[in-house]
């Protein structure tokens, strides 16, 4: 929980990656390799997004 001063928030790991119809990271265990293909192209395209954000190149989406 956050001080109630903070202009902080907690986000969901893919809401820094630009694909709209995925909230939740899908679970590839039981699925195919094509299934931990999507997996690792949603983090990688996650986590390039959120160094930018970090590193200020871009601003948070709101």
């Amino acid at each position: 929980m956050a001080p109630a001063a903070s202009a902080a928030r907690a986000v969901r790991f893919l809401e820094f990656a630009s694909y709209p119809d995925e909230r939740d990271v899908p679970d590839p265990y039981y699925g195919d390799s094509a299934a931990f293909e999507r997996v690792l192209d949603l983090l990688e395209q996650a986590s390039r997004a959120a160094l930018m954000q970090l590193s200020g190149k871009v601003q948070p989406r709101v």
